[in-house]
């Protein structure tokens, strides 16, 4: 082959090269930045007003965002319309090890407080081939009791900036975000968050 033939090949080569990076980074730059977005507003992280929720004007404190959940019939509510007392709120799924470690002492505080304060669990379809029916079995093979819905569209997971689960959240009565937790607890912990908040 002579040596002309082999530059134009070189430079069509890299022209490719150069066209398929700009394709590429055309198409990926948005998903990044949407991604990056998620993870600075993580729960755990310092709240946002743009991600957590409309804010209250005269408290300047972040709500509740009005997102639809589903319960195990299908019906659609409104998440602040669960939030009538101090609220436990968790992220979860039956294929997350670390989830599946803490429902038991969830489980338990609940059986004692659950009176007192909301426990809501909401369920992160999709997580590794999660669905509401693997869901529901998981609860009743394993005798759970606390009030579960479904994120079918993972609104709540992005409006509270959820990345990875278990993520606990902890709400006052007024519907006012107080804090949160990542990663699984145990039985102490979660009951010294909920005396903390």
């Amino acid at each position: 082959m002579n040596t002309k033939l082999k530059w134009i090949l070189i430079l069509c080569g890299l022209v490719i090269l150069i066209v398929g990076a700009y394709i590429a980074y055309d198409k990926l730059a948005p998903m990044v930045e949407d991604m990056r977005g998620r993870e600075e507003n993580n729960v755990a992280s310092e709240v946002s007003d743009e991600t957590l929720t409309e804010t209250d004007e005269s408290a300047n404190k972040p709500t509740v965002p009005p997102v639809a959940l589903y319960d195990a019939e299908g019906n659609s509510v409104s998440l602040p319309d669960l939030i009538d007392k101090p609220t436990i709120l968790n992220f979860w799924a039956s294929t997350c090890n670390p989830c599946a470690s803490e429902m038991p002492h969830f489980q338990a505080v609940y059986e004692e407080l659950g009176d007192e304060y909301n426990f809501i669990f909401i369920n992160y379809l999709g997580f590794y081939g999660e669905t509401e029916e693997s869901a529901q079995k998981f609860l009743e093979a394993n005798g759970y009791t606390f009030t579960t819905y479904f994120d079918r569209n993972q609104s709540a997971a992005y409006a509270f900036g959820v990345s990875s689960i278990p993520t606990t959240a902890f709400i006052s009565a007024d519907g006012e975000f107080l804090g949160g937790i990542l990663g699984a607890m145990n039985e102490e912990t979660l009951r010294d968050c909920i005396e903390d908040y």
